[in-house]
């Protein structure tokens, strides 16, 4: 298994993320500009015809600047898009003679948010800073994609975690220092992700093996109430998930391969049986039950469509024929 960190992203920065080769936003070319090394502005044609050796500044539609730096052709240098209408850099890469070695994220105030930078025999070294431009976190990544090595910071610089020769705890906070997750790393895999609410209350209990989540998941709500503990395999619900409220129990709810399919059960008080949901496909499909009053009611339902039971009978019938 090769542990990759897709879920949760240390010191969240909304979704900023620099890998492979950074590509303009879609969005038409609104003036294009060529600059030969020596700093002159010259024609296209001029440009290419004396080896490509110098900037490309491209002015979107939307606001952004592209600039790529090359020589005799090939990406070597600086390439950066700006803020939207501001020359102010947001995104850099650094190549050299096409080999990307260094991507980074910038905030409006010029500060670094997220680095990462490509090692030989393709390990990374991913560094993250906080809003005010204290470091974060160092995470080493091994060729496989294993966290190797790491350290963990807090607003004012102070070590707090580390992962040693593939071994520790992994700390997840956004970037004003609000812890998000801790993850327990053992051989450069996750086994357990620990996630928490914004009043620092336990938000999820998660499991892994091999990657995927594996295990009883449990999850809570802000106040600390218990609010769902669901089975997993293989990376997907299967069993019953249990649904609390208030603090009891109000559903069994049973799961294949990701999707309720069975009889869901839901409860009043203590334990006693309130009605009967049968799924299949994550529709509901045959019958629902009431128990009210020492009674039961019916609902039927094909393929979550209300229906009744000479219908559904005749559904079935017509369709299993």
């Amino acid at each position: 298994m090769k542990l990759r960190w897709v879920n949760i992203t240390v010191c969240s920065l909304g979704g900023l993320l620099l890998a492979g080769c950074m590509r303009a936003p879609n969005s038409p070319v609104v003036m294009e500009t060529y600059v030969q090394k020596y700093g002159v502005v010259v024609p296209e044609n001029d440009w290419k015809s004396r080896g490509e050796q110098g900037q490309v500044i491209s002015h979107l539609k939307n606001g952004i600047i592209q600039t790529r730096t090359y020589d005799r052709g090939v990406l070597h240098g600086d390439v950066t898009l700006s803020f939207p209408h501001s020359d102010i850099v947001e995104k850099k890469e650094v190549y050299v003679k096409g080999e990307l070695q260094k991507a980074i994220n910038y905030s409006i105030g010029g500060l670094p948010l997220k680095q990462v930078c490509y090692l030989p025999n393709q390990r990374r070294e991913v560094t993250i800073w906080y809003e005010n431009g204290v470091p974060c976190s160092v995470e080493l990544f091994a060729e496989s994609g294993d966290l190797t090595e790491a350290a963990y910071f807090d607003t004012h610089h102070e070590q707090d975690s580390q992962v040693l020769h593939g071994d520790g705890v992994r700390l997840v906070r956004d970037m004003y220092g609000q812890l998000i997750a801790r993850e327990q790393i053992s051989g450069g895999e996750l086994l357990m992700r620990t996630t928490y609410h914004s009043n620092g209350s336990l938000k999820e209990e998660i499991p892994f093996v091999n990657g995927v989540i594996e295990g009883v998941v449990k999850t809570y709500l802000p106040n600390g109430e218990p609010n769902t503990q669901e089975e997993w395999i293989s990376g997907k619900q299967e069993g019953i998930t249990t649904v609390y409220q208030n603090g009891y129990k109000f559903a069994e709810v049973p799961y294949v391969q990701g999707v309720r399919c069975g009889i869901e059960r839901r409860f009043g008080a203590g334990s006693t049986v309130v009605e009967e949901v049968t799924w299949r496909d994550n529709l509901r499909h045959g019958a629902t039950l009431h128990y009210v009053g020492g009674t039961c009611q019916e609902e039927w339902y094909y393929r979550g469509e209300a229906t009744s039971k000479l219908n559904f009978d005749k559904m079935q019938g017509l369709f299993s024929s």
